[in-house]
């Protein structure tokens, strides 16, 4: 979409879609990205959007330009919003989206209209509209692709937490990571840690996996071992930032090592200052007699 547009089909929004992430990236991504970029992906995918991208890009120029003139198309309609969800503007993203939603199924491309859903879906989280996500989510159709259904899921998990429907929320999961490796349950359990612990779910997760655990791979209890202690820096956490608890603490001997060194140089700062101050005045410390 460098060059300008002048029409815009099926066909263009279907290569659109394909762009188009799925929800938590696919199986081999998870698998590919460490435990703590997993929980930062996670924490980021559903924070409250924020629009603070300046101007407007030229892909989503080209398509505005283009529904000037045809304002009701769903093809122009799908492909602005999915541009605007590309770019991280995700309030604008569920502003155009919206206006399609009960539209979806006049997009002809299976794979658009899952796409299209999906990211109106997530835009609701984002917007803190659990119960649209909720309806969005359940005019999706569960797709057969493995990355699909993976991703649609874990989407799936992080709504029905989000309303508080901890069973339904816990059933997916364990869909989700059942017949897969421990790595990617760990995965999957790092990416749906925070929705599950605010709907009181995490421990009934962490079960499912721990008892996925091989014997002969301590190393990744080391994984497991670190979202938990995310969990429990966000219980113990007075606003629950989730981004504050991925920050490593900083242990309290600093804070005394820094106290201590700030007292030894304002000693000398003093000690200094009296000393330049006798000397202007034109006195001068005494001399040791022998």
């Amino acid at each position: 979409m460098s060059k300008a547009l002048k029409e815009f089909d099926d066909d263009s929004l279907a290569v659109l879609a394909k762009k188009s992430s799925l929800y938590m990236g696919t199986v081999e991504s998870m698998l590919n990205s460490d435990i703590i970029e997993v929980l930062r992906t996670a924490a980021m995918t559903n924070s409250r959007s924020q629009n603070t991208r300046p101007g407007t890009s030229d892909e989503a120029r080209q398509v505005r330009d283009l529904m000037a003139a045809d304002p009701y198309s769903m093809d122009l309609i799908a492909a602005l919003g999915l541009i605007y969800s590309m770019e991280g503007r995700w309030s604008m993203s569920a502003n155009v989206l919206i206006r399609g939603w009960k539209r979806v199924m006049e997009i002809k491309d299976r794979r658009a209209r899952f796409i299209y859903l999906m990211k109106l879906c997530q835009a609701s989280l984002r917007e803190g509209k659990v119960r649209q996500a909720l309806a969005v989510f359940q005019d999706m159709e569960e797709p057969e692709d493995r990355d699909e259904l993976k991703s649609y899921l874990i989407l799936s998990c992080h709504v029905y937490a989000g309303n508080n429907d901890l069973p339904k929320a816990l059933k997916v999961f364990s869909r989700a990571v059942t017949g897969e490796s421990f790595k990617y349950a760990a995965r999957v359990l790092a990416a749906t840690a925070l929705c599950l612990h605010q709907a009181g779910g995490f421990a009934a997760a962490k079960s499912i996996v721990d008892a996925m655990k091989p014997t002969d791979m301590p190393c990744s209890c080391t994984e497991i071992t670190t979202v938990e202690h995310y969990v429990e820096t966000l219980s113990s956490s007075k606003n629950g930032s989730s981004r504050s608890a991925l920050q490593p603490a900083v242990p309290r001997w600093c804070f005394t090592v820094l106290g201590i060194l700030t007292m030894i140089l304002l000693v000398l700062f003093l000690y200094w200052l009296e000393t330049s101050s006798l000397r202007s005045w034109g006195f001068a410390p005494a001399k040791a007699k022998h």
